[in-house]
């Protein structure tokens, strides 16, 4: 399995990130979330070597100007809390379909598994995990179709 993270360059505006935030601190009346980073994660079950996952990366899933990645590791560094937000693996995954057929090409027809994908939150201040878990549950994850893991990163 492959796990590969994808960002935005931290001199551009992560715009998801920022409305966040705010509805952390709008919506939930939580304010000790100083600053939320997101991060979009592809979920690789397949049989390939790393400069196949790097070429993936490099050519379908990132904007190079913009976007960096990081394979088999995490962006994390200078947050608290890490939230993770999927879908339940009886829901379509039309991301991680659409990722595969991309993938299928630059393999040439290629690929013996199969893609999912995740959103990825990182928190940063001072928050308890019953204030994490509420954000999980009442802003970033609909339950339903939806599932949701969180882990303090200090």
């Amino acid at each position: 399995m492959w796990r590969i993270e994808v960002s935005l360059l931290s001199e551009f505006t992560d715009s998801v990130g920022t409305g966040t935030l705010s509805d952390i601190k709008e919506d939930l009346l939580i304010k000790s979330v100083e600053s939320v980073k997101y991060v979009d994660v592809y979920l690789i079950d397949a049989n390939l070597d790393e400069n196949s996952v790097k070429e993936i990366a490099e050519k379908l899933l990132i904007d190079p100007i913009t976007q960096e990645f990081k394979i088999n590791s995490e962006f994390s560094n200078g947050f608290n809390w890490a939230i993770e937000v999927s879908l339940h693996k009886n829901v379509t995954d039309n991301v991680g379909m659409t990722a595969e057929e991309g993938i299928r090409d630059i393999l040439g027809g290629k690929l013996d598994g199969g893609v999912r994908t995740a959103r990825k939150y990182l928190l940063k201040g001072k928050l308890d995990e019953k204030e994490v878990k509420r954000i999980c549950t009442d802003l970033l994850a609909n339950g339903i179709i939806e599932n949701y893991s969180y882990k303090k990163l200090d």
